[in-house]
């Protein structure tokens, strides 16, 4: 079933409306029925509520207490006898009721004492509404009207804590559901780099077949741990599947070896052999052999060539390293 919401301010602009045309409605009755005095009343009060709802209505909030008050003056000014000192009218909660909608609980219970108050200054103190039976009575609907509005008020900010905890989670939703996008394309774009370094260090790992089960792997640049580590993993992955019988490393592009590098080279000379694969090792700069040679690594047990031309005819023709 739909369910009108209203906020308070339309309700509140409602109720000036409803009290300013009902108030002049009725003083235009009393022009046809006759009654000086009571279109003047009803007459003033409505002039008066009308305007403050238009200044409401433009934003004015003290408006809506000068209703209040308006309204208390307006009922206790106007009773006459015999609602004054022999009997209750009806109209003596009007002022409450009004102080409920559009006001806080506070003034309900100001102008149930501000009304009898005036009441029983205009009697003398001779009021029906002093008696204390009928007092108790009326404090008891005063009470009962600033306990509802309590509750409400307590009703309404737990809904508008509900609607702020529903935006919350609605906006926290959001925002994982961004987070896990971003992480995706962040996966995305890792898994993507990951894939170009691998390409890349595939271009500066070439193994090149040059005849059937030879392979020459040209090693250019600055050599260290790492890269080395690849070269290895590669050079014994490719050799084994393709049943390499000989593997030429051409150091002409190597300028610069350290120990480390030297020794790595020798791992994966003997890591080669091991996998039945005879090493060539060509192009060996001077500057490069006058640093192994100061460093004193041994490559006494290594098959060395002057230069790729060299290893190929080795690999070729079976030829003697002295005839190259």
């Amino acid at each position: 079933m739909n369910t009108i919401a209203l906020t308070q301010r339309q309700i509140n602009l409602g109720l000036l409306i409803f009290l300013s045309v009902s108030s002049l409605a009725q003083a235009l009755i009393f022009v046809i029925k006759g009654g000086q005095n009571q279109i003047i009343a009803f007459g003033i009060g409505g002039i008066i509520l009308l305007v403050l709802c238009i200044a409401y209505w433009r934003g004015w909030e003290p408006a809506r207490y000068l209703a209040v008050i308006t309204v208390v003056g307006f009922v206790a000014s106007f009773l006459q006898e015999p609602f004054l000192s022999q009997s209750m009218a009806p109209e003596i909660f009007l002022p409450p009721v009004v102080a409920l909608i559009l006001a806080e609980p506070i003034w309900v219970v100001a102008t149930g004492v501000l009304l009898l108050t005036v009441v029983g200054l205009r009697t003398g103190g001779e009021t029906t509404y002093l008696e204390i039976d009928n007092l108790i009575t009326y404090m008891m609907v005063v009470v009962g009207m600033v306990l509802s509005r309590l509750s409400v008020d307590t009703a309404r900010r737990l809904s508008e804590a509900n609607e702020r905890a529903n935006q919350a989670r609605v906006a926290a939703d959001q925002r994982a559901e961004a987070l896990a996008q971003r992480n995706e394309e962040l996966h995305a774009l890792l898994v993507e780099n990951a894939a170009q370094r691998n390409a890349i260090r595939d271009l500066t790992v070439p193994l090149l077949p040059i005849a059937d089960q030879v392979l020459v792997l040209p090693l250019v640049g600055t050599l260290d741990n790492e890269r080395l580590g690849f070269i290895e993993e590669r050079a014994l992955k490719t050799i084994h599947e393709r049943h390499v019988s000989t593997l030429i490393i051409d150091l002409t592009g190597i300028t610069v070896v350290d120990t480390d590098v030297a020794r790595r080279l020798i791992v994966l000379v003997n890591a080669v052999n091991l996998l039945g694969t005879q090493v060539l090792l060509a192009g060996i700069r001077s500057e490069v052999a006058q640093t192994l040679v100061e460093l004193r690594i041994d490559f006494g047990r290594l098959t060395i060539v002057r230069d790729i031309h060299a290893a190929l005819a080795y690999a070729s023709n079976g030829v003697t390293l002295s005839s190259l």
